[in-house]
Order: C-alpha cells, then structure tokens, then sequence
C-alpha cells in the first residue's frame, strides 16, 4: 500500500483494542494476544487538536524509516486524529495514533514483513511507554486480532463473542501511566518461579484461543488471576481489589490486568453478577 494525500486516510477508523492475554510477560517472550475492540476508535478530521504533538513528532522525526517530506506535510495538513478511546484505560489510546502516524508517513509499508513492521512500530510506541513490543498499534493498525509468538505476529481469526467465559471490563475510575509501572515489572526479578508458571499458563491458553478452542479452561484463568495478583498486586488499585478478592471465592468469575494496569480497565471472565457491593461499573463486552 501506498498512500497519497491524507485525505485517503479519511475514511479509516482505527479502533481501539483489548489485550487479552500477555501483559509485561509479553516482554519476557511469553505468547500473547490481542484483539480489536470497536466499542471505541479514532479517525482523521480537520482541525486543531487539543494537545501538542510537537514531542512526538520530534521523536519519530529522527527514525530512518519515518518519511521525512510525508511528515511535513502531516503537520501542515490541518488535521488531526480525533479519538473517543479513553486514555490511560489499557485501550490503546497512543497505539491509535502510532498506528495512524505510522500508516501515513511510511510509504509501501504493507511490503515490509510483519516483523519489522512490529519492530518499528514499538520504536514509535517507546516515546509512550518506555520499552513497547509494538503489538497495540499493530492490532489497531490491521484491524486484525494477532498473536505473538516469539516476537513474530500472526494473524488469527478470532471472536470475543465466541469465548465460553463472558468477557468483561471492570472500570478502576483511575488513569494510569503505563511507563513507570513496566518498569517497575522489568527490574522485579524475585518470584521467578511464580512468574514461570504465569508463562505457562497464559501460553497454554493463548494456544487454546489459536486453534478456535473457545472453552478456556478455569484452572489456567484461576492460575492467572491468583500469580497476577499475588505478585503484581501494586499494578492492581485498591477499588478493584476488593472485587478480585471475592472472585477468588468463585468458581465462575475470573479478573486478570488489561494492559499495563495501574488503573484503567481490568479484564474479567465469567458471571460477574457473582461480584458485590461494587461501586465500580462493570461492562459486558458482547
């Protein structure tokens, strides 16, 4: 593909997206994946913006594989990307724009193999999160849900609508900053054993998911729910866990991070009716 003038992109929506396994591990090569989630997008439209990309700018300006005449002309073109995905809810509000930066100022890039493609976009996503893996902005960039397995991006075709277990995201009420808490992950090596058994378990489920095994085993999602909780327990806000605490005591409801955590949405499985007394919203995802 090769684009033209901006005005071909306008029709485009880049939606936002849901990782649904891989969290942090994902960095250590663990299997992950994530889906396009179009409850929310962004688009190109006329007009000012409301915040400054000068920053960004500057920072993918440098990159060799960033077309310098092409971002010139994206910064004099009178538009901007308007986006409703909610910022610092694990949604890939940045990925939206990596992604829609990235279509537009590097020509023929579906020539380019997936790989690199992944590689250059987490150089482009790193000004947003420090180390990135790039997968955000690919998913929302292809619209296409995508596993990655040893750093190397698949296609899938893939349904949250399929999944035996009911997706929901539970709403902390809180943003996040994703960039100090992965590196807070990276530099904790103690728990090795525990975080071991969390590559394990998610991969076998993402493998599951790969050959349209829709029934995700309980044990692997309680497997999940508890390591995640017993050592990322500072990326979980306190609202959400008094929620995480009683889904332990349920054999139908399961909550895992979304994303970096911190804040922002958390991911669950199962019948969430099971979860009391919450102040939180909860939204199905159907």
């Amino acid at each position: 593909m090769e684009v033209g003038a901006i005005e071909d992109l306008l029709n485009k929506r880049y939606p936002a997206k849901i990782l649904l396994f891989g969290e942090h591990i994902v960095l250590d090569g663990a299997m992950s994946l994530s889906v396009p989630f179009h409850n929310y997008g962004a688009r190109w439209v006329k007009g000012d913006g409301n915040e400054s990309l000068e920053g960004f700018y500057d920072h993918i300006e440098s990159l060799t594989f960033i077309d310098k005449n092409r971002l010139s002309e994206l910064k004099l073109s009178g538009y901007y990307l308007k986006s409703d995905i909610p910022r610092g809810y694990g949604l890939g509000s940045s990925g939206a724009l990596c992604a829609a930066v990235y279509e537009y100022t590097v020509k023929t890039l579906f020539q380019k193999a997936p790989t690199q493609i992944l590689q250059e976009l987490a150089i482009i996503e790193s000004y947003f999160h420090g180390r990135s893996s790039g997968l955000d902005a690919y998913v929302i960039l292809t619209n296409n849900a995508i596993i990655l397995r040893n750093g190397i991006p698949e296609f899938v075709d893939f349904s949250l609508k399929k999944l035996r277990k009911k997706p929901f995201l539970i709403d902390s009420g809180i943003s996040r900053k994703s960039h100090e808490l992965i590196n807070i992950f990276i530099v904790d090596e103690d728990n090795d054993k525990l975080r071991e058994k969390l590559v394990e378990s998610n991969n076998k489920i993402v493998e599951r998911l790969a050959f349209g095994d829709y029934d995700i085993r309980d044990e692997l999602l309680d497997s999940i729910s508890k390591i995640q909780y017993e050592i990322l327990n500072y990326m979980i806000v306190d609202p959400v866990k008094t929620l995480w605490q009683q889904s332990f005591q349920s054999n139908e409801c399961f909550i895992k991070l979304c994303g970096a955590a911190g804040g922002g949405y958390y991911l669950g499985f199962g019948n969430f009716e099971q979860l009391k007394d919450s102040t939180l919203e909860i939204i199905e995802i159907i």
